[in-house]
């Protein structure tokens, strides 16, 4: 018999739940709703039935996203060029005065900056000349392949013997390094997602 505490108005309401649940066949309703709120063993009951509910809603957490691979970040759109820089710099002109950011110098034409890469999922690019072509005469796109090597740590183009070691690849952000043997320095590419 459960216990109905020392409120003896609960005691008889819970006896008389007993007796209607049994003679009526029903447990639900207005009337045991209120007797459930007046008998303290059913209000346990209710306590202990709220927090497993409470315990299984807790452990359905949404499952966090799965971050992209870095192919996806790669081909997820096409990457225009926002920065070149030689470590330790250069000097092509013999002036003595060496340059390390080449992407703000004479080097690198305005017809350059508005070129646009598109890598593709099955390990092809598109270089596109953009709106300001540097020669007409020059096609207006040219074509190669890409692979990732060492952990995608590195990307390698066109079967080249140098690869490219990936600094940071994000959503808005590829940024490699190369080390140029004929300029004796290690060239800084960066690109932002156009």
């Amino acid at each position: 018999m459960p216990d109905s505490g020392s409120n003896p108005i609960g005691k008889k309401l819970c006896n008389r739940r007993r007796f209607f649940d049994k003679a009526l066949g029903f447990n639900q309703g207005l009337f045991s709703s209120v007797l459930l709120y007046l008998c303290p063993t059913m209000k346990f009951k209710l306590v202990l039935l709220a927090a497993a509910v409470l315990t299984f809603a807790a452990s359905c957490k949404e499952e966090e996203p799965v971050p992209p691979t870095k192919t996806e970040l790669l081909t997820a759109g096409p990457w225009i060029g926002s920065a070149l820089t030689a470590n330790p710099g250069i000097d092509p002109f013999g002036t003595g005065t060496p340059i390390t950011d080449l992407w703000n110098s004479v080097l690198i034409s305005a017809c350059s900056k508005d070129d646009f890469t598109v890598y593709k999922t099955d390990g092809t690019y598109v270089i596109d000349d953009g709106a300001t072509k540097c020669d007409p005469a020059d096609p207006q796109t040219t074509t190669g392949t890409w692979q990732f090597a060492t952990n995608e740590t590195q990307m390698i183009l066109d079967s080249s013997s140098t690869p490219y070691n990936i600094m940071k690849l994000d959503a808005s952000t590829l940024e490699y390094q190369l080390f140029e043997p004929f300029l004796q320095t290690t060239l800084t590419v960066t690109y932002i997602r156009k």
